[in-house]
């Protein structure tokens, strides 16, 4: 109790005792007045109590305290219209499908009476009209104003299905609703000099429409000189965590530049998002695995550069994890993921055998006899798909250490995957260099400058004689051909060579090979 209410009370007491005595009205009307004050200073004093133990008791979470999902009713706001339309969700096929929207210039705002003194930030999920603006604040400081680009999909980064802003790929991992899109988080942090009333507000201006807000999150960031919450900052690479999840909140607007990049902590905490999931492509040393870093979920995305693991002897797990890359039917393609790829729908070859007379021989690859994890391969699917799975486990055979993009497979002519974009050797004439074409065919590298994507991998051939200048691949059941590829050359199609890979221009009556498929001609 605080002195001011100490001595209200006294004076209650004082008043009481004069009134009994004279029978006067005005000391009763005194005593009165006395009450009312005690009254509203032990009223602010209960609330100020209870929303710092909500603060306490939560971490500095207290999301509770506002309604910021908009589910089923807008009981606090004021200034907007509650609206219900699953198509403008970032959540595909989801019954989350609520959020608050003012179409006109002006403040949607939400107030939190007998709020302690202390720091606090507002995030919230946010899209607009084109040409719309929003300024989110709280307790009188305004954060970053952030301009809106419509319905479709537009902006360079939006929050995917993880509840993560990061850039868009439409692979897959965002939302299918086709006016969902270009969700980002917006913020604001302020503080409360005295305890009394919080005030959180979201304006509008620029081009009239519609501005919305969904998934307000609110954090008391400092209290009585404890902080309470962390957040991330803007994750550009692989990034130890072990700082920021622990025993603090973190808060929900995670915004990742490079959607390969990999997180990890060694203190056993795992990082929850807005979507109520583990973040994706974050390792941690989960109870119970022995000191193992285990990720719930890996999910990759062709064209970004992926850096690898971090280093540990005791294993690292994916439970589940997923490469998002458009791979065409019945088409060899060079392969290389941290994981193994368990899906059905893949043939997975490796390169066994090489004969003097230049056929390399492929073979089945798979998870007991060629190892786990990192491994490049040739891949072939029964169905065109945009992404491919699988799982990453044990200490053994690429379960421990750090993938370092040098990647081999085979003997004879290794395969060697990458992880980041770059150059593949120049053939030279001791080692020839050769990648897959998407025509099915194997092309020998003469150029200096043909360049090689993340998660594939090339073929190194080392040996002087004639016969292993040429070369072609041998799957048991269809055998592909070799053509050069120099800088910039395009891969030529419809070309025709011998059973030994020499391209014939006049080919006469035999058997060819015409796109890596054997051809009889008459």
């Amino acid at each position: 109790m605080g002195a001011t209410e100490a001595a209200a009370i006294t004076r209650v007491l004082e008043a009481y005792a004069s009134y009994t005595k004279s029978n006067s009205e005005e000391e009763l009307e005194a005593a009165i007045e006395d009450v009312t004050a005690v009254n509203a200073a032990a009223e602010i004093s209960i609330g100020v109590y209870s929303h710092t133990a909500t603060i306490t008791d939560n971490n500095g979470d207290i999301t509770s305290l506002i309604n910021g999902t908009f589910d089923s009713n807008t009981d606090g706001w004021e200034g907007g219209a509650h609206v219900t339309d699953l198509a403008r969700s970032w959540r595909s096929g989801s019954d989350k499908n609520s959020f608050y929207e003012r179409k006109t210039a002006g403040a949607m705002t939400y107030t939190l009476t007998n709020m302690p003194a202390g720091t606090y930030k507002v995030v919230a999920a946010w899209r607009s009209i084109a040409g719309g603006t929003m300024t989110p604040a709280i307790a009188g400081t305004s954060g970053t104003t952030v301009t809106g680009v419509g319905d479709t999909q537009a902006a360079s980064s939006e929050i995917n299905m993880n509840g993560v802003q990061m850039p868009y790929s439409a692979l897959g991992g965002f939302t299918t609703n086709a006016n969902g899109h270009n969700w980002q988080w917006i913020t604001a942090t302020g503080t409360l000099d005295s305890n009394g009333d919080l005030v959180i507000s979201f304006t509008t201006a620029g081009t009239a429409g519609w501005n919305a807000i969904d998934d307000v999150h609110l954090y008391c960031t400092e209290l009585a000189g404890t902080n309470y919450t962390k957040t991330l900052p803007t994750i550009s690479g692989n990034t130890d965590l072990s700082s920021y999840a622990g025993d603090n909140v973190v808060t929900c607007d995670i915004v990742i530049s490079n959607p390969n990049a990999m997180m990890y902590s060694g203190n056993g905490y795992n990082i929850v998002t807005a979507a109520g999931t583990s973040l994706n492509n974050f390792l941690y040393k989960k109870s119970g695995n022995g000191g193992a870093y285990v990720a719930e979920n890996v999910v990759l995305y062709d064209g970004y550069e992926y850096e690898g693991t971090p280093t540990n002897t005791k294993g690292i797990f994916f439970n589940d994890a997923r490469l998002y890359r458009d791979i065409p039917a019945n088409t060899w393609c060079t392969l290389v993921v941290p994981f193994w790829p368990k899906d059905t729908r893949l043939t997975r070859m490796y390169p066994s055998e090489l004969s003097d007379d230049g056929v390399l021989t492929f073979s089945t690859a798979t998870n007991s006899t060629w190892g786990y994890n990192d491994k490049p391969m040739l891949v072939k699917c029964s169905e065109a798909t945009k992404y491919i799975t699988g799982v990453r486990g044990g200490s053994g055979a690429g379960g421990a250490g750090t993938a370092t993009g040098d990647l081999t497979s085979g003997s004879g002519a290794p395969m060697i995957g990458v992880y980041a974009s770059g150059n593949v050797p120049q053939s030279t004439d001791e080692t020839k260099y050769y990648v897959v074409g998407s025509d099915n065919n194997l092309h020998k590298v003469t150029g200096s400058e043909v360049t090689i994507a993340p998660f594939r991998a090339y073929i190194s051939l080392t040996g002087s004689s004639e016969a292993r200048s040429v070369i072609s691949m041998d799957f048991g059941d269809e055998t592909t051909a070799v053509e050069t590829i120099e800088n910039g050359q395009q891969v030529q199609y419809n070309a025709v060579y011998n059973l030994n890979g020499q391209r014939v221009n006049e080919p006469s009556r035999g058997l060819y090979i015409v796109n890596g498929k054997k051809v009889f001609i008459k």
